[in-house]
C-alpha cells in the first residue's frame, strides 16, 4: 500500500516512533491515560516497519482505508 507521498517539514514518522514511549512514560508520569493515543501509536510503528519512516504520520492513514 502506498500513499501519494506523505513528505513534510515537521518530524519524520521514524522520529516521531521512537519518542513513542517518552509519550508513554510522560502521561503515565503526569497522571494522564495514554489509552485514547495507543491505537494511533500503534498505526504508527506498523506504518514504520512497512518501510515508511521518511514520510510523515499523514500516511497513517493508509492503514485505515483498502
Amino acid at each position: 500500500m502506498s500513499g501519494p507521498g506523505y513528505g513534510g517539514t515537521g518530524s519524520n514518522l521514524a522520529m516521531m516512533v521512537a519518542a513513542n514511549d517518552t509519550l508513554r512514560r510522560t502521561a503515565q508520569e503526569q497522571g494522564v491515560s495514554a489509552e485514547l493515543l495507543q491505537p494511533y501509536l500503534t498505526l504508527m510503528a506498523r506504518r514504520l516497519a512497512d518501510g515508511h519512516g521518511a514520510e510523515s504520520g499523514t500516511g497513517v492513514v493508509d492503514l485505515l482505508t483498502g
